[in-house]
């Protein structure tokens, strides 16, 4: 069980957040779940993947790979055992369109992020790299990360959606990376207690502390701290990469770590899902007034680094 250490409440924060995952379940999420190599995909399913998965980086190709998804899974969410990007993952091809791009089109997710990582963290440059996975989902950036370390980096990962959750605890497990990724079933806010997780109806990754137009999917409650107060009880004493995805509710999260954590503890570098929204801009504003400039912004994140 992983828990934040040294918080007032923290295991029954965890208790409750269990509850709830037990309580809330989703297509294909319940547990205990058979070890990976049990849901191998079929003829067909290793076809259509193999088709979708060369095709050419465009629009076409995306809406091709949908339409080809639904013809080999009709109304099921039957999971596939894969390896799109060199590491085990169970995947689930309906309800979360993360996991659907990686069965389907893998070459679509974040490819500049996950090869800045690869640089980062390959060979000895793995060894002590600090990540912080800030809304895990199903863990592909923290698996990434763990696999191209050869497990030496550490890595902790903060998923509360208690579907997207069991996922990656489960990825972890058939990965073997559980002495690399710490996996937090919390939340990151301003504030320390509880908030409602509106869940999107359609997507798992889509779900956010803040109500939006496709958070139609009911509630559940989850706990949340401040990521400073996390980072001092796991003894964190610097970040290398920090990657934020939740779905708007960005700001909260940066604003009071960087109102008062110490320079020494602010990342290197941060990926950031960003969008011309006001909300969407704020953090990358304010991470840009304290020094950070924007290296590149990609189909889904502004990745930005520290000036020297």
């Amino acid at each position: 069980m992983n828990i934040i250490h040294g918080g007032a409440g923290a295991s029954e924060r965890e208790t409750r957040a269990e509850e709830a995952e037990g309580n809330h379940r989703i297509n294909g999420s319940n547990f205990p779940q058979p070890a990976f190599g049990h849901y191998r995909p079929n003829r067909l399913q290793r076809s259509v993947i193999a088709f979708t998965s060369r095709l050419p980086k465009s629009r076409f190709a995306r809406k091709l790979g949908s339409l080809l998804r639904h013809f080999i899974t009709p109304g099921e969410n039957t999971p596939l055992d894969l390896a799109p990007l060199g590491f085990k993952m169970r995947l689930y091809p309906k309800g979360n369109s993360c996991e659907r791009r990686l069965i389907f089109t893998p070459k679509f997710f974040p490819p500049e992020e996950l090869a800045l990582l690869r640089a980062e963290t390959s060979g000895d440059n793995g060894r002590g790299y600090v990540f912080i996975d800030i809304g895990a989902n199903v863990g592909t950036f923290s698996l990434a990360v763990a696999h191209y370390s050869g497990g030496q980096a550490r890595i902790l990962a903060f998923e509360p959606h208690p579907v997207a959750l069991e996922r990656l605890r489960f990825n972890v497990r058939a990965n073997g990376f559980q002495k690399a990724i710490k996996i937090f079933p919390i939340a990151l806010a301003d504030r320390s207690g509880e908030m409602p997780l509106y869940l999107h109806h359609k997507n798992i990754g889509g779900s956010s502390l803040t109500v939006e137009k496709g958070n139609r999917g009911g509630k559940v409650i989850v706990a949340v701290e401040p990521l400073l107060d996390v980072l001092q009880a796991e003894n964190i004493d610097h970040i290398d990469t920090m990657k934020l995805d939740v779905e708007g509710a960005e700001y909260p999260v940066v604003k009071p770590f960087f109102e008062a954590a110490p320079e020494r503890l602010w990342p290197r570098m941060v990926f950031i899902e960003y969008d011309e929204t006001r909300e969407g801009r704020k953090a990358v504003d304010l991470l840009e007034n304290k020094g950070y400039q924007i290296r590149s912004t990609t189909r889904r994140n502004c990745i930005m680094v520290r000036r020297a």
